[in-house]
């Protein structure tokens, strides 16, 4: 990537380069637009820390996006692709049972699309709908209550995890 830097009069008074996933640097420009003084770094990718050698998962991946603690397992839709069976498999190394869960998921897809033809019924998306739009062509919006649904799922499981707890510090409701 390029870019410049203006002031307020329209002149460059620095350029900017690099790549977005690598290094960002940044050389201050003289009147005649040369270069003045040493480049400075101002942004730099710092090196991966591979908490999951096998899958090149670093820190974010594996604590933001893998790692599910007890309430997220709960909460998260069904259709949310981090409770696939076949990833769970895959996660712990046991490529024999990710493809086996795989092959049963596709299995399943196709009987349950084979079913809806049968049936003259289309697949019709929970969460989203395509929508016309002038610079796309289409594009996909929220439609339903994706986000409302998601905090009754949370609070019902706090709510039941919270009587859990009075139950086991108190011996009683």
């Amino acid at each position: 990537m390029e870019g410049k830097v203006y002031d307020k009069d329209g002149r460059v008074r620095m350029t900017l380069s690099g790549k977005w996933n690598e290094q960002l640097t940044a050389q201050r420009v003289d009147e005649s637009g040369s270069a003045d003084g040493a480049p400075m770094q101002l942004w730099r990718r710092p090196p991966f820390d591979w908490l999951h050698p096998t899958f090149k998962y670093n820190r974010f991946v594996q604590e933001k996006l893998c790692d599910m603690d007890a309430e997220a397992l709960a909460t998260l839709p069904e259709n949310d692709s981090r409770k696939r069976a076949d990833r769970m498999y895959l996660e712990q190394g046991d490529l024999e049972r990710a493809g086996a869960a795989k092959h049963a998921m596709e299995e399943k897809q196709r009987a349950e699309e084979r079913a809806r033809k049968a049936a003259g019924e289309q697949w019709v998306p929970v969460y989203f709908k395509q929508t016309s739009d002038a610079k796309y062509g289409s594009t996909w919006v929220e439609q339903g209550d994706y986000w409302g649904k998601r905090q009754q799922r949370i609070d019902a499981y706090r709510a039941a995890h919270q009587a859990d707890s009075t139950v086991a510090s108190t011996g009683s409701v």
